[in-house]
């Protein structure tokens, strides 16, 4: 099995089908922190609002069922290194404009580079994410993509975020009406 490795967008678009197979395309959100107890913190990791590269992601069209299978945190989108942490998926919720989830971390001691990031995180040092995905259904809009259906296999905790929206949640972010619905059809697909 061939890894994959992440690029743009517009770097993907200009490789034929075959060589996209040896690819995932990420985008950078910034945190919001909502609970940072017991070694646990909530982002948003995604939102409809056009990033750097005035590309959208349309929350609606991100299908989670690969990434509810292995809900790694990572740092960066460095795969060569251990998860930093792990999404709890039963947090994956829709919001009015995007998409929270919450990220344990390992106890204390277990690994010091993740007891790094997390004081990181808590102090608010770092409070930003990005996602890694897959492109399934793309638009061209003025002055970018937009992506209106996508596979998402990854998120991690980065420095710099291309969506200013990704950022770990300092207060609550209220889920929307359909997250129970929205919920079960996740677990659904995930026991297909």
């Amino acid at each position: 099995m061939i890894r994959k490795k992440h690029i743009g967008y517009r770097d993907f678009v200009k490789l034929d089908t075959k060589e996209q197979e040896n690819y995932m395309v990420v985008k950078d959100v910034d945190l919001s922190i909502e609970n940072i107890e017991d070694r646990k913190a909530t982002f948003i990791i995604t939102t409809s609002t056009p990033d750097t590269d005035n590309d959208v992601i349309v929350p609606e069209g991100i299908d989670f069922t690969h990434y509810i299978k292995n809900p790694v945190v990572l740092w960066q989108h460095n795969r060569d290194l251990l998860p930093i942490g792990k999404c709890l998926p039963e947090s994956i919720t829709k919001t009015a404009n995007g998409w929270c989830a919450t990220v344990q971390f390992p106890d204390e001691g277990i690994d010091k580079f993740s007891d790094k990031i997390y004081w990181y995180v808590k102090n608010g040092y770092l409070s930003a994410t990005s996602i890694g995905f897959i492109p399934t259904d793309t638009d061209i809009n003025d002055n970018g993509y937009i992506f209106n259906k996508c596979n998402i296999f990854e998120f991690s905790i980065v420095t710099v975020p291309a969506n200013p929206e990704a950022l770990v949640i300092r207060e609550e972010v209220k889920p929307t009406k359909n997250v129970k619905a929205l919920k079960m059809k996740m677990l659904h697909k995930l026991h297909k």
